[in-house]
């Protein structure tokens, strides 16, 4: 993998004389120049995370922590990509998660233009591809905006993703994916397979959700999915979490990151066989 530009995924970056440079092992240093231009085949790689709580046996920093984990797994499988791996954006659209002290959130219009600016300043670089890998669900609607955007004011491929649209059926149950959406089964044991440091599995427990009750009481209506209101983490759970941590392990985790991180580097096979005069036909 060409790793070009701001920043390798996963690894300390400083900036030095007329180079940037990477402290990971196997990415290498490339010269900075006003008249570089990245190759028509490069594709961008945007993570992008959030800051806010996640219960008591979890950090703020989880949505960055697993963009990033899994962005840089996906990179480590397509070595043959030319791919330019931007740093994870560590605070997201998180307006839900204000009632909880230590959170912190963008407005959904400083999110959308910080992104498409992003986008704008690769396609100055000669990069018209970008995939926007997500890992916070606040973040999801403004994503699409970002892709249209860029479709249309850059003529830009942006596709945007979420890592765990790459779950396959039967890894976790049924309810825990659907309501376990926050700081639950899927998040925890994924934490434990990459910082099992910040995890706190004395206070990991089952966190209901009030989803489920909804699902139980209504024949539509819900906190989220295809007939959403408007909601609060609070108006879920009193704990701002949501999901059986209790049942998190490492070795699912594992699981978990090696299905999301294959679907996404299948996904940059697509990107890298998309012909963009296929548009506007």
């Amino acid at each position: 993998m060409a790793c070009h530009g701001w920043h390798a995924v996963g690894c300390r970056y400083r900036e030095t004389a007329g180079r940037a440079r990477s402290s990971c092992p196997g990415f290498r240093w490339w010269p900075v120049s006003r008249t570089a231009k990245a190759g028509a085949a490069t594709i961008a790689i945007l993570p992008l995370g959030a800051h806010e709580q996640h219960g008591p046996h979890l950090p703020f920093e989880t949505d960055a922590i697993i963009a990033e984990a899994v962005v840089e797994r996906a990179c480590g499988l397509r070595e043959n990509l030319s791919l330019h791996c931007l740093a994870v954006e560590t605070t997201g659209y998180s307006p839900e998660h204000m009632d909880f002290a230590g959170s912190k959130t963008l407005a959904f219009d400083e999110a959308i233009h910080r992104w498409v600016d992003i986008g704008l300043a690769l396609k100055e670089q000669g990069i018209s591809k970008l995939l926007i890998v997500n890992a916070h669900g606040g973040n999801s609607p403004l994503v699409s905006i970002v892709a249209t955007e860029l479709r249309v004011r850059a003529n830009m491929l942006c596709a945007a993703t979420s890592w765990t649209r790459f779950i396959a059926p039967g890894l976790v149950s049924s309810d825990e994916k659907a309501f376990g959406i926050h700081g639950g089964q899927i998040e925890t044991s994924v934490m434990l397979a990459t910082r099992p440091d910040l995890v706190d599995m004395s206070k990991a427990r089952d966190f209901i959700s009030q989803q489920a009750e909804f699902a139980g009481r209504f024949k539509h209506l819900r906190a989220y999915g295809p007939h959403a209101f408007g909601w609060k983490m609070a108006d879920l759970n009193p704990d701002g979490v949501t999901g059986n941590a209790g049942l998190a392990t490492a070795e699912l985790g594992e699981k978990l990151l090696a299905m999301a991180a294959g679907g996404i580097a299948e996904l940059l096979d697509d990107m890298a066989g998309f012909n963009p005069d296929w548009l506007d036909v």
